[in-house]
């Protein structure tokens, strides 16, 4: 072999060694860009589902605390608190639809779980079983709360709806 055909495939070998490091370099970077995007998405939706579901949690304490007032409060109107938690559910069940938009399926479902004991918290309170309907309520609410930390944390829900 003369010099050079022999310079030339060193040459050769050096140019495609620096072409494929070039171009594994972009892979890298392309991969690590996706995965940058992925968790400033994430970040985002994570951000979206906390403001949902506090609000969710900050509505379903109200009405935890109205039937709470009805019970130990010897000079609450019954009639006041209903009509007060009358006005809150309304709100509840938009900010679980809301949530169900923004949240994946299995808190979705406990949201709308945590609804349906507001809806029966009030249905107590008429029957004159408020005590009854605010720690349900609270129970259900403290498990959404957990639920929805976990799934923060995880990525996932492990249990299942919460049922007293």
């Amino acid at each position: 072999m003369s010099t050079s055909v022999l310079a030339m495939i060193t040459a050769t070998i050096g140019v495609a060694g620096t072409l494929s490091a070039a171009i594994f370099t972009q892979i890298i970077q392309r991969k690590a860009e996706r995965e940058r995007r992925r968790a400033e998405d994430q970040r985002q939706w994570n951000q979206e589902r906390l403001r949902a579901a506090t609000d969710i949690v900050t509505v379903a304490t109200e009405i935890e605390l109205l039937c709470e007032g009805i019970t130990y409060d010897r000079h609450a109107s019954e009639p006041d608190h209903v009509n007060e938690i009358g006005k809150r559910l309304p709100r509840l069940r938009s900010l679980v639809a809301e949530f169900g938009l923004i949240a994946d399926r299995s808190l979705a479902k406990m949201a709308h779980g945590l609804m349906e004991w507001g809806y029966q918290a009030a249905i107590d309170v008429q029957e004159g079983n408020g005590y009854k309907g605010g720690e349900t309520l609270k129970e259900a609410r403290e498990h959404f709360q957990a639920m929805f930390w976990e799934s923060l944390e995880n990525g996932t829900v492990s249990l299942e709806p919460w049922h007293p």
